[in-house]
């Protein structure tokens, strides 16, 4: 498989079900994930108990649990009031533990305890438990089992717990996944070497048909399920209760590919260049080495899984593909699974992007997400409009200095959206470098990198009236990423704006290009409402007819216009550009030009056998791994294919 797959290989798998066991947590032995806002697992296997006999309750955390983790104690009458009181007990955020006596006043007239649950506000949080324990009036401790069949909007994984087999035929079990198929392993490894006929593997088939297998001495096991099933689990076979310590469970799926070649099915698959780096970003999926049909985990934000996801023909180009999605409700997106190159994290970059395509039944006006595990790296505050349907658009986000995110991840990217249908391709981040290097001059994707800023270290003022500017230009640490830098314009008299230097390729025009894209971060104390400036020496190639919102305040958005051909300007031009205001506050970064591939300057003449290895694009910038006769864009430079 290839670097990023969506096949799961050695997934956690989820706790969901089976009877007569308990969990009695070790350092660091059950994970538990809320899905979705105000999820809940039961904490006390022991319920009902009475405040006569216990004073309070103790639930440690390997780390501290976010604010917003609260333990919920309710009393029988509490469960049948709807307005859901209770005592409730939150988490500070700095503590690692969560702990409390039991409130006398509330629980006076009924004293019997019957929910002690770990409840989380948010969803998308995480959190690691130790143990739980019931304190007497004496302060002695009794540490209590976990319930993890009670509850909703969470997800239960077991990393090294002890699981006690209350009695013979205890199943631990039923577990959940997704994307779980026939012919996928599930495996357990234990603490501790267990013995022989202590435990066995227990299957229902997809006739209702229970199947066992002997787990032989050792520390670990495996089963391979053929056909359909409906039911898993590890079960007790010997003849009294047994405490055994459970590392692990996974589900280690069957590869896409089989025999069939690596990624795909039967050789519907192409070739990716999944791995490669190109004017510093690093192309982490780009979907060519998967079957068309090949299912997508939907992640939900909260609440259920619900919607389609699948690896598709691309909806520009019927020879390359593309994630796609098709919501069913609002809260859900896809999920990818990432691995960055061996001895990085996500720290190692500063920013993620992605292409899309929205279909015109897309909704507009709905928020992205972009989520790596738990962390929220881009969440949209408003409700802007992603871009024009039926055309890709770039999309790109600025990842935290600190984000705590390792070389393997889960990607959760897309729009919030019950009506969504929309494309994602091309996931790719751009590694984070030393101030002062510049990709200047590269072309990437069909697009030449004109300044990125980071070998800058002033920036000029222009106004159009021809007068002395007005404002302040200067070169700074982008907001976003620290070590890297960004022109900034301040003040202005709403005709003064940035003024860039610009010399294009030997033999090159602005006539060579179609387009100027730029990337634009309003300051909190930007004024709103003004127009956009956008011109090469006196050859005005935008400025809008109105006054509008230029971008949300303290985010990058892409801005992008097309370049009118009829024009004269030549192989250097000063490059002017900006809001024209009075009380500007914004930063630009990243000014770009797209190559025109109808335009001359065709670089080599080549077979189509001598394509193979290279990225490819058609002469329209849609990716493709196929060609035939005509002009492409291969890495970069214009090509004739013979």
């Amino acid at each position: 498989m290839m670097i990023c797959t969506l096949a799961i290989h050695a997934e956690d798998v989820t706790l969901s079900g089976g009877y007569n066991y308990s969990i009695e947590g070790l350092t660091g032995s059950i994970s538990v994930k809320f899905t979705g806002a105000y999820g809940e697992m039961g904490l006390c296997k022991a319920l009902p108990i009475s405040i006569d006999d216990y004073k309070g309750f103790r639930v440690e955390f390997d780390e501290a649990p976010p604010v917003g983790v609260q333990v919920k104690v309710q009393n029988a009458t509490d469960v049948a009031d709807t307005s859901y009181p209770g005592q409730y007990t939150q988490a500070d955020g700095t503590s690692t533990e969560i702990a409390a006596d039991f409130n006398t006043e509330h629980f006076a007239t009924d004293r019997t305890i019957t929910v002690i649950n770990l409840q989380s506000n948010d969803a998308n949080v995480t959190v690691n438990i130790k143990k739980v324990v019931l304190i007497k009036h004496d302060n002695t401790e009794v540490q209590t089992y976990y319930d993890t069949s009670v509850g909703y909007n969470k997800q239960v994984y077991i990393y090294s717990a002890d699981v006690n087999f209350k009695e013979q035929y205890a199943m631990l079990g039923n577990w959940s996944n997704s994307s779980a198929t026939a012919n996928d392993t599930y495996q357990v490894t234990f603490g501790t070497a267990i013995g022989a006929d202590v435990l066995q593997w227990k299957y229902t088939d997809g006739d209702n048909t229970d199947h066992y297998k002997n787990i032989d001495p050792g520390t670990s096991a495996s089963i391979t399920i053929e056909g359909a099933y409906s039911g898993l689990g590890i079960q007790l076979k010997a003849s009294s209760a047994t405490t055994i310590n459970i590392a692990s469970i996974k589900l280690n799926e069957e590869e896409e590919g089989g025999e069939g070649g690596e990624g795909g099915q039967g050789g519907d698959s192409g070739s990716s260049n999944n791995g490669t780096v190109s004017g510093g970003w690093l192309l982490a999926e780009d979907f060519e080495g998967f079957a068309a049909g090949t299912a997508i985990t939907v992640y939900p934000i909260k609440y259920q899984a619900k919607g389609t996801a699948t690896v598709d023909a691309s909806p520009t180009d019927a020879d390359g593909k593309a994630a796609h999605f098709v919501a069913s409700d609002y809260n859900n997106i896809m999920e990818f699974s990432i691995t960055l190159p061996e001895g990085k994290t996500l720290k190692d970059y500063s920013n993620v992007a992605f292409d899309l395509y929205r279909t015109a039944t897309d909704t507009d006006n709905r928020q992205m997400f972009v989520i790596a595990d738990n962390v929220t790296i881009h969440q949209d505050t408003g409700y802007p409009n992603q871009g024009a349907k039926e055309t890709w658009v770039e999309k790109s986000y600025a990842l935290d200095e600190d984000i705590s995110v390792g070389q393997s991840f889960k990607l959760r990217i897309g729009i919030n959206n019950d009506k969504g249908n929309y494309y994602i391709d091309n996931i790719r981040f751009k590694e984070r470098v030393p101030a002062g290097t510049s990709y200047n001059g590269q072309v990437v994707n069909g697009w030449l990198i004109v300044e990125d800023f980071e070998a800058a270290t002033s920036v000029d003022l222009w106004d159009k009236n021809g007068i002395t500017p007005t404002g302040t230009g200067s070169i700074v640490a982008n907001p976003t990423a620290s070590t890297e830098k960004v022109a900034s314009f301040v003040g202005g008299n709403y005709d003064t704006v940035l003024s860039i230097s610009v010399t294009l390729p030997e033999g090159k025009t602005l006539k060579n290009y179609t387009d100027i894209s730029f990337m634009l971060y309003r300051n909190s104390g930007d004024s709103n409402y003004k127009k956009m400036l956008v011109q090469a020496d006196d050859f005005k190639i935008h400025e809008d007819d109105n006054y509008i919102q230029q971008a949300p305040a303290t985010t990058w958005t892409e801005k992008s216009y097309p370049i009118d051909q009829n024009n004269t300007i030549g192989n250097t031009f000063n490059l002017r550009l900006g809001i024209q205001s009075n009380a500007a506050d914004y930063l630009i970064d990243y000014i770009r030009l797209k190559e025109d591939p109808n335009a001359t300057g065709i670089s080599m003449i080549a077979n189509d056998s001598e394509m193979k290895n290279n990225v490819i694009y058609t002469i329209s910038g849609v990716r493709t791994q196929k060609v035939t006769k005509g002009i492409y864009i291969v890495n970069g430079k214009k090509v004739v294919i013979k």
